[in-house]
């Protein structure tokens, strides 16, 4: 057998349901192997194709995908690889106690659900420390080494679990056990000892780029993906906790989103007729006691922008790191709509045919100012 173990930390606390879900967390395979899947499709857009009429057609997509971590609907195979987690000094913290110190509005604005919904959960706290075990049999080193180029999208530019696109659930790699040296001459999941952390993310995600074979142009923009020109911002600055980092983007997003109130309508940032603008960070999005802002077909849609930190484990030194996720928003054939069940508001019915990226672009502009490409 091909194997090879990382040993893991959470870096921010992380909140991964169990067989109860009040209960204790657990963090278990196939979450590892959902996350893989993500961040696999995020790098191959270009294998969405065009059909016969010029539409896109997904077959080539998930066959690659299945081949790789198994299916059912292309190739019909179990997958060549296998992978394990170990709980090894797993430490729990309640949702609502992370929420300690001064100076966290950061943080609230990004963990709101656990504040005020889940404040009673469990999760593991950062500092708990896991083990995840990948192996396939002699003669597959290709297969699991792409399995790998996928794990070191999760671990630098992911997370796990619930608010995983804000923060919550990241964690880095403290050390690998590699008697085979599959990983030599590959790539690296962390930094040499005098390699800064932009420095070790560029070249390391040149040579994922090369390993994956994401280097042909993409036709079709139909779901999440990476730009591969630009796939995501590290901080110019750098925290010695992961408070301080989450609270420094947690704010940046704050102030940019949440805008100004005012009993004076003509004073407000934001009323109900831009609502479409917050919608484009991610639907759906509660309005304070009243219906949320949803699509026509009640379907969600994951935040394009992703937000996550990373450790670098020579200098002790964290950042905050972020990933717009190109892709269409919505289908053409989908609206955006918000009906409030407030009988003071004038007009209760509103609906967009598409969302207002001009606020999401106005953060992504304040990031890289802030910021250092990837």
């Amino acid at each position: 057998m091909e194997t090879i173990a990382f040993n893991c930390r959470f870096i921010t606390p992380a909140f991964l349901g169990g067989a109860n879900p009040k209960g204790t967390p657990e963090l278990r395979a196939p979450s590892i192997k959902g996350a893989l899947r993500f961040w696999w499709r995020a790098m191959k857009g270009h294998l969405v194709q065009a059909d016969d009429n010029g539409k896109p057609t997904f077959q080539s997509l998930l066959k690659n995908d299945e081949l790789l971590f198994g299916g059912i609907n292309q190739v019909k195979q179990k997958s060549p690889l296998t992978i394990r987690v170990v709980e090894r000094d797993m430490r729990y913290t309640k949702g609502g106690d992370i929420f300690r110190g001064n100076q966290i509005e950061g943080i609230e604005y990004l963990f709101y659900s656990l504040k005020r919904y889940r404040k009673d959960d469990l999760g593991f706290d950062s500092c708990s420390k896991f083990e995840v075990i990948f192996s396939c049999r002699e003669g597959n080193r290709d297969v699991l080494l792409k399995a790998l180029a996928s794990f070191w999208l999760l671990v630098n530019l992911g997370s796990l679990g619930t608010r995983a696109r804000r923060c919550a659930g990241a964690f880095c790699i403290d050390s690998i056990e590699d008697e085979k040296g599959i990983l030599k001459n590959q790539f690296s999941f962390f930094p040499e000892s005098t390699e800064t952390t932009i420095t070790f993310l560029n070249s390391n995600f040149t040579k994922i780029k090369r390993l994956i074979g994401a280097t042909d142009p993409i036709l079709f923009k139909e779901y999440s993906l990476l730009n591969q020109e630009a796939p995501a911002y590290l901080s110019k600055s750098t925290f010695k906790t992961w408070q301080e980092a989450v609270n420094d983007i947690g704010n940046e997003m704050r102030t940019i989103r949440k805008g100004k109130t005012s009993p004076i309508k003509a004073n407000r940032t934001f009323t109900m007729e831009t609502l479409d603008k917050k919608a484009a960070f991610g639907i759906s999005v509660g309005v304070f006691s009243d219906n949320s802002v949803t699509f026509e077909e009640n379907k969600r849609r994951a935040s394009p922008i992703y937000l996550s930190v990373v450790f670098n484990k020579n200098t002790q030194k964290f950042h905050w790191i972020v990933t717009h996720l190109e892709g269409a928003f919505m289908p053409n054939d989908d609206k955006i709509v918000f009906t409030s069940k407030n009988r003071n508001v004038r007009i209760k019915n509103f609906n967009w045919s598409h969302e207002d990226d001009s606020l999401l672009k106005s953060f992504m502009n304040k990031i890289k100012t802030k910021a250092q490409k990837i």
